[in-house]
This record gives C-alpha cells, structure tokens and sequence, in this order.
C-alpha cells in the first residue's frame, strides 16, 4: 500500500445536489466514466481529469456503468441504455413489464447478452444485438449485485439473504445455493474460479458487517479459508491482471489490498485512510491496475490513487565504467517536442462545445506526420526538403539540403543484366573475404544473426 499515492479530486456536476452513483473506467479508451444520482453521465480523460463528453442519460438514479467494447452501459431503475464514446445514445431498451427496480447487471462477452436483476425478484436476459429483452427467471429474494464468471460460465447473485445463487446463462435457472452471510449480501466479485463475497451478519437483531471475506472454489463448491480483514468491508473488486488479489474498501474511506493464500507482511496489513470527509459509494479499477477511482457522498467527487511502485534493474558489467557514460561536460539533455500544428488546420478547424474539429489534411494518412528537417542556419523549417515533389528521388532531396555527397557514399543500385548477379562486379565496392549482407533478398532476415 505504501506504492499508492493520492492524484487529484474534482466536483461531479450539480454537486450541490447530487452524489457520485457509480464510476467505470473505459475497457477500450483512456476515459473513467462517472453517473450521479440525477441521471447524468459523463467522461474524463487524462489525470488532470478533464472533462470529454457529458449529458443527460436518464431522468432518475444511475445504478450502474459497463464498459463494452461498442461503448459504456448505463443503468437506471427502469431502462438500460448504451452511451457511445462520443456521449451519444445508441439504443434504449425499457419494457414495463420486466424491467423495474432493477439495481445491477453483469456480461456475457461470448453471445453479447447482459443479465439484469434488482428488487424485482427475478433475472432477466437482454440481447445487445437486437436490443430486447430475452428470458426471464424468477428468484427467491432481491438480488444486490450480480457478476459473470467467465471460466465456469455462470451468473453469480449476490442475494438481500446472505446467499449467492449460481444460475446457468443458457436457461437463467438456479443451479447452487451458497450461504455467504446471515445478513445481506453487500458486494461479490469473481476471478477464475474463484467466488469472494463480503456482507452484514445478524447479531442481537441487528445487521452487523463481517470482518472477513468469504472464499469459494466455483469448480468443487466448497469453502476456502476466510479473509481477515482490519475494517468493515462493503466493497471489494479483483484487481485486474491478477488472479487473486484484491482491493477492499469500507464505508468509512478506509482502503486495503489483499491477497488470500500469501503470507502476511508488514506491507500487506497497510491501510490507507481515503482523503475525503465522506464514505465512498462505489469505485473501480483501471484494466492495467495502476490507478483506482472513488465516488464519494458527502463532497460528490471522485478520488485517483496511482501506484507508483519503482522496479529497480540491476546491470551486469565488469565493474568500470560504461561506454555509454560521457562527462556531463560533454552531454546535453533536451526534450523531444512535438511539431506545431498546421496553421492551415488551425484555421479550418470548427469548434463545438471545447472539442475541435478540423478535417484531415490530403497528403497526410491517419496518425502519420512528416519527418521534419530543420535548417543549419536558422530554426525556421526548410520547405524546399519538405515538398519531395519537387525532386526526383532521394539522392537529390538530400544533397539539395546537406550539399553535395561524396560518391562513395552514395548508395549503391545494383542494376542486373541477362546474366544475374554474375554480371556485377561486387569486387569493386567489396574487396574483404567476405559476403556482403544484402537488404532486399529474401533471406535479409539472416543478416542480424550473421553479424
């Protein structure tokens, strides 16, 4: 924990009013998506958080966000709706009939589907290709969070009971019951195979948290050792790119992670207290797992922490000094910054709202800029290099800017005749014992191991 350090906190919009409901970062793009409880959703990129696209997705309480590839899912009571990365809304999919006081949803990325549940009792399919609504299933008791596990390919419910109930995607119906906790359910999340619940417990009529995680093996249904934990959890998250390491957060800012099966070090038991006068209300993870983000009640903004944690390479040398290492006298470090926009852009370009649009200049393909070769004299660009039209190859581009090139520097066209390679005279450019390694025949890919 002590690789973690605080980055930058900003408002949510109307946060007079309204609290952070739910964040996600962008599975496809540098972008952390934010909801609040008036329906609005919006998009932040860079670390300085700036603002990308924003606006009015539903009219009431946004449950949940999910990133997918054609853009994020967001979630109200009663409709789901897909926002793509321009802020747009693709479809709606709202039926009276199945889809009311839902809370939360999960993905099966192999057939495209989304399963939703909530307070209504009851699991229900929808098809993001067709947009409607599929199967429906009804449970036991409300569900509180629900998640898909990829590798045994079931849906994990997170029960108001305490329970987690494994459903089958193909039919929606109940395979297994686990009972997680004598209260409610507050957060699960699977990995592998592995199924980590945290909730309340009923003590003297009253719900109390449990202080440790349960563990389950999806694949023999058994219990796996508890995790202990040193506050009262209420939401947890895999960390991606681990297996079973986890993020625990409590609702009164405390944050920890935890690994099951690893020995306990001094490092493992840190707990690092949220700077925020407020409980946290949901939060998520990046995919390369450097950077979580929080949505906080009180404040109604978001927390970034980093990791930061330095690697440390060791080099194998003889002992002296490197080749590399000139005298500072000698050295000169400058940065490498990028070439000033195109007046011709700048002028055409179009604004709408903060976001500018200019069209693609003609000689130029996606994401390709010229090699710009600056003048000896002054630092002004030499145009006359640039415009390669001008010239009628290379050879002649280059000794227009450098002068004129010694001919034995010149680079060498080997012109053929009937007879092939026998017909060039290679002693004349290579009087050595050697072969010479040749770029453009097929073996060239050689030449790296023949040096």
């Amino acid at each position: 924990m002590a690789g973690f350090e605080y980055l930058t906190t900003i408002p949510s919009l109307e946060a007079d009013k309204f609290s952070t409901s739910a964040v996600c970062f962008d599975e496809s793009q540098e972008l952390l998506w934010v909801a609040n409880a008036s329906g609005f959703v919006s998009s932040y990129h860079s670390l300085q958080l700036l603002r990308y696209t924003s606006r009015y997705v539903h009219t009431s309480f946004v449950k949940q966000l999910l990133s997918i590839n054609r853009g994020i899912l967001s979630l109200s009571s009663d409709e789901l709706k897909l926002v793509n990365r321009g802020g747009t809304i693709d479809f709606t999919v709202r039926d009276e009939s199945t889809l009311y006081y839902m809370q939360c949803m999960c993905l099966n990325p192999n057939y495209d589907k989304v399963y939703v549940s909530g307070e209504n009792n009851s699991l229900t399919e929808i098809d993001l290709r067709s947009a409607k609504v599929g199967r429906q299933s009804n449970t036991d008791c409300s569900n509180a969070v629900v998640r898909y596990s990829l590798k045994c390919g079931q849906i994990c419910c997170g029960t108001t009971n305490g329970k987690v109930t494994l459903h089958d995607p193909s039919t929606l119906q109940c395979t297994n019951v686990i009972d997680a906790h004598s209260g409610s359910i507050s957060d699960i999340d699977v990995s592998d195979n592995f199924l980590v619940t945290c909730g309340f417990s009923t003590r003297h009529n009253h719900l109390n948290s449990d202080r440790f995680l349960m563990m389950y093996d999806l694949r023999s249904m058994r219990s796996l050792n508890p995790i202990q934990v040193h506050f009262d959890p209420t939401l947890l998250k895999f960390m991606p790119n681990y297996t079973s390491r986890l993020a625990v957060v409590s609702h009164t800012g405390q944050f920890q992670i935890c690994e099951p099966g690893v020995p306990l070090t001094p490092a493992s038991l840190v707990v690092q207290q949220l700077e925020s006068p407020g409980y946290p209300l949901t939060f998520d993870i990046s995919p390369s797992a450097q950077t979580f983000a929080f949505g906080d009640s009180e404040v109604y903004n978001f927390t970034l922490h980093s990791n930061m944690i330095m690697f440390v390479i060791s080099l194998l040398s003889s002992g002296g000094s490197l080749l590399s290492d000139w005298p500072n006298d000698l050295t000169e470090k400058k940065d490498r910054r990028l070439a000033p926009i195109d007046c011709k852009i700048l002028e055409n370009m179009k604004m709408n709202n903060f976001i500018g649009y200019a069209p693609a200049p003609i000689n130029y393909k996606r994401n390709q800029m010229p090699y710009i070769i600056r003048s000896n004299n002054t630092n002004e660009m030499d145009e006359n290099i640039l415009e390669n039209k001008e010239f009628e190859d290379e050879q002649e581009m280059l000794s227009e800017y450098y002068g004129e090139i010694p001919k034995r520097y010149h680079r060498v066209a080997m012109k053929y005749s009937k007879l092939g390679l026998e017909d060039f005279n290679f002693e004349s450019y290579n009087q050595t014992n050697f072969a010479g390694l040749e770029t453009d025949i097929p073996n060239a890919y050689c030449n790296s191991m023949l040096q």
